[in-house]
């Protein structure tokens, strides 16, 4: 009497499903991504910050070489309003800047006294170009003894720095701001974020292929149990006599197979003839040992 063989339709292929390979690979894929962009933003954040600390930088740089002029006006008794030389300082100031698209001189009731833009002088600032105007404040910048801490505000378009103005006695004379274009900022960022982004990607597709590679050239213990199981199976029907049936075929490329759970279903549908083998295979010893 013969054993049934398993029905073909049960047979396990490679090609239903993703392997145990593909699960893990795209797990790895995923982590490196993930990794990759957490890393890319968390650069990008100290990029920009630092790169607004260096703008804070320059831009003070300009307003207090202009304060210090005005100052040193007022010691020789020129009042603001006729400190005329200030323009051409402004427009020297610009020429080694010029990404700065205006610097100008407000007095402490918001009009223009001086500017690299011809058209806003005697004409209102800006609100926020009054020494009361809104910004971010700037204390951590060196300011010399006795002048007024810096600010700086981001709009829509531009990037200001705003640096208040005091007479010999403490009184406030107006404002000095500096303007750059927010273009300016955002094309430096654009730029980083564009290097970032291309290397995030590069990490994901060299670490995904290392992956790949190290899981094609190392068996899983899946597979193991599977070529295990099917030479014990071959090995029993040989013994007993029987003709070896067709058996399902090994997972395409010798990969693992799909799901844990497939390969429990796998090892339970033969268990029984298994079993029925091992009893048949001890009876035939029975009957040569009675023989």
């Amino acid at each position: 009497m013969s054993i049934a063989a398993p029905s073909p339709a049960s047979r396990l292929t490679g090609g239903g499903g993703i392997g145990l390979r593909g699960l893990v690979l795209a797990v790895v894929v995923g982590a490196l991504a993930i990794g990759s962009s957490a890393l890319a933003l968390a650069a990008l954040t100290a990029f920009q910050q630092t790169l607004l600390t260096t703008v804070d930088s320059r831009l003070a740089e300009i307003a207090t070489s202009i304060a210090g002029n005005v100052e040193n006006g007022l010691q020789a008794g020129v009042v603001l309003p006729q400190q005329r030389r200030l323009l051409a300082v402004m427009a020297d100031e610009r020429a080694q800047a010029p990404e700065i698209s205006t610097i100008r001189l407000a007095d402490d009731r918001g009009r223009v006294l001086f500017s690299t833009n011809e058209a806003e002088i005697g004409e209102n600032a800006p609100p926020a170009d009054r020494a009361a105007g809104p910004g971010v404040a700037r204390p951590d910048l060196p300011v010399e003894k006795d002048r007024p801490a810096p600010w700086r505000r981001v709009g829509k378009t531009a990037i200001v720095f705003g640096q208040p103005l005091t007479g010999l006695f403490g009184e406030p004379l107006g404002t000095i701001t500096v303007e750059l274009p927010k273009a300016a900022f955002e094309t430096q960022r654009q730029r980083f974020m564009l290097s970032l982004a291309l290397a995030a990607a590069a990490i994901t597709v060299i670490g995904g292929l290392v992956a790949a590679l190290a899981l094609a050239l190392v068996p899983l213990p899946a597979t193991r149990r599977l070529v295990a199981l099917r030479r014990r199976f071959e090995a029993l029907y040989t013994a007993a006599g029987e003709p070896r049936p067709v058996l399902p075929a090994l997972p395409r490329n010798g990969a693992a197979i799909a799901l844990a759970g497939r390969l429990t279903r796998f090892e339970t549908r033969f268990s029984h003839q298994l079993e029925r083998l091992a009893e048949r295979e001890a009876e035939v010893r029975r009957l040569d040992e009675t023989a």
